[in-house]
C-alpha cells in the first residue's frame, strides 16, 4: 500500500532555519483560518486565503474559481451547523515561496439538507504572495461520508492514498 507523504516520509518537514519554522507555522495558521471561515460562513475571509489563480478540487469536481466554491458552500451549508477538524499535517517547503501539504479532516454537518459525518484527506499547494502564505491548489478526497445515526461505514470506493 502506498501511503501519501511529502518527499521525506520519515521527516516530512525538516526546518533548517527560524524562517522555515515561521513559514510552517504560517501555513498551519492559514489552514485554521480556512476552516474557521467555512464553519462560521465568512466567505470574504475564505476568498482571501487563496491565490488569484487558486484551484479547488472536491472529489471528482474541479472548480477553477474560488467564487464557484463559495457559491457551492453558500447553497449547500446555509442554515447548517458545521464543524471541521484538521489534523496530522505533513507540510514541506519545496522551493522559496512554495510549499505543499497533506492534512486529514473530519467534520460534522447538521441541518435541513444534510446531516452527516465525513472524513477526508487534503492535498494542497501553497504560494507566498506579498509575504503572505495562500492556498494555490486544494484537493479534498472524501474517505468516508456517514449519515448521522448510521453506524455502518460508508466509504468512498477509491482510495485516498492513491490520490496525488
Amino acid at each position: 500500500m502506498k501511503i501519501p507523504t511529502t518527499s521525506d516520509p520519515v521527516n516530512p518537514t525538516v526546518p533548517r532555519t527560524v524562517d522555515d519554522l515561521l513559514d510552517l507555522e504560517a501555513i498551519k495558521v492559514l489552514k485554521v483560518k480556512y476552516w474557521w471561515a467555512v464553519d462560521v460562513k465568512d466567505w470574504d475571509t475564505y476568498r482571501s486565503l487563496f491565490t488569484d489563480d487558486g484551484v479547488v478540487e472536491i472529489d471528482d469536481v474541479t472548480y477553477s474559481s474560488v467564487a464557484d466554491v463559495v457559491a457551492l458552500f453558500e447553497e449547500s451549508i446555509q442554515g447548517h451547523e458545521v464543524i471541521h477538524k484538521v489534523h496530522l499535517p505533513q507540510i514541506e517547503l519545496t522551493e522559496p515561496g512554495e510549499a505543499k501539504g497533506i492534512w486529514c479532516m473530519s467534520s460534522v454537518v447538521r441541518g435541513e439538507k444534510m446531516n452527516h459525518r465525513e472524513q477526508g484527506v487534503y492535498h494542497e499547494s501553497y504560494r507566498k504572495v506579498d509575504d503572505e502564505w495562500l492556498i494555490s491548489h486544494l484537493s479534498l478526497h472524501h474517505v468516508l461520508l456517514q449519515p448521522e445515526g448510521d453506524t455502518r461505514l460508508i466509504g468512498n470506493e477509491s482510495h485516498w492514498w492513491e490520490s496525488s
